[in-house]
């Protein structure tokens, strides 16, 4: 490993230090060793309570993260510069062949985007995949718009302008959410690929916090946020049309549907039709969140790797819920266990 690798680890390592670190250290944990991390800001406050968890019962390993964004992460794990990385992006063609050791991803929770917005009342607004790349294209620019109240003809739509929130390149939440516009407006894809994307009513918010703080005094506003945050901070958020046509609403059932229909994707490194998943029950704005390995990672820190990710699909799903993402179908679990084995056994 390089210096690069090596500062690594121990900037994690900071993030992990256990209380029997302040004291003598038991003769079990003497050859400890410290998995390192990095990617999803989202996925920050799982590690946590999975590392702490998991360190509890095997204190021999701790479990460094460090929050960036899921292609840094994807970038730090390329090159070997720590052990695993999580994000909400499929891994594409140039990083699974990666020239530093070929790359592979291994779903670990399940991940779904929602509008939000700041309207006066309660309203929940109907919205096509179309009707959301035409509003963040800048097509469509006030909540009275006919094509807004098309859809919800019984709503009382104010006359406000809408400001759009939008988060940077690079995070797993506005990759799930551009790849949905694409796959359900052609317009969108092609605007994407010939202008500048910057609107003059567009807001950048780095976290998903920003998107919350930024809903709350901006009335008018919409952007897109994780499920759980949107239901945490008791947002609005809309239906979303899905697959079959039908407008779904954000439930653990719904996403439980989405997730088990993605199912054959577990076992294979295919980018596939992660969004819009088929079924009349499916939220269509769920894909996985998923765990980055690099087939080179040295073979005395495998073992302790498999340990650990092998943990966060059994016993660690029961920590999910309440985390920003979901927890994996017991089918899809059980098929992403029988991955990470083939991977790192």
């Amino acid at each position: 490993m390089g210096k690069r690798s090596r500062a690594f680890r121990l900037g994690a390592s900071v993030l992990c230090v256990s209380s029997w670190m302040l004291g003598a250290v038991p003769a079990s944990v003497q050859h400890s060793i410290t998995l390192a991390g990095s990617g999803s800001s989202l996925a920050a406050h799982l590690l946590g309570v999975w590392g702490r968890k998991f360190h509890d019962q095997h204190p021999a390993i701790e479990v460094g993260y460090i929050a960036t964004s899921s292609s840094e992460g994807i970038t730090e794990v390329g090159r070997l510069a720590g052990d695993f990385a999580i994000g909400e992006m499929p891994l594409t063609e140039k990083q699974r062949n990666n020239p530093s050791g070929p790359l592979a991803q291994i779903p670990v929770a399940v991940f779904s985007i929602v509008p939000v917005y700041k309207l006066p009342g309660r309203l929940q607004i109907r919205f096509t995949g179309e009707l959301l790349g035409q509003i963040y294209m800048g097509h469509v620019t006030n909540w009275r718009d006919q094509r807004i109240a098309r859809l919800n003809p019984d709503a009382v739509l104010p006359d406000l302008p809408i400001t759009l929130l939008q988060r940077p390149e690079g995070t797993g939440s506005r990759y799930v959410f551009t790849e949905f516009l694409t796959k359900t407006g052609p317009q969108f894809g092609k605007w994407m690929q010939t202008v500048n994307h910057e609107l003059p009513r567009e807001v950048t918010v780095a976290r998903s916090i920003g998107v919350v703080d930024r809903l709350a005094i901006t009335p008018g506003a919409i952007g897109f946020i994780e499920y759980g945050i949107a239901v945490q901070f008791g947002l609005q958020y809309g239906l979303v049309q899905n697959a079959s046509g039908k407008f779904v609403a954000p439930s653990p059932q719904s996403i439980d549907a989405a997730s088990a229909a993605m199912q054959e994707l577990v076992l294979s490194d295919s980018r596939g039709p992660l969004l819009n998943a088929p079924g009349e029950n499916s939220y269509p704005l769920t894909s996985f969140a998923w765990v980055y390995v690099n087939a080179l990672l040295p073979s005395e820190r495998r073992s302790d790797l498999f340990e650990f990710l092998n943990w966060c699909l059994g016993e660690g799903q029961n920590l999910i819920p309440g985390q920003g993402h979901d927890r994996l179908p017991r089918a899809v679990a059980t098929k992403a266990q029988v991955r990470l084995s083939s991977l790192l056994r």
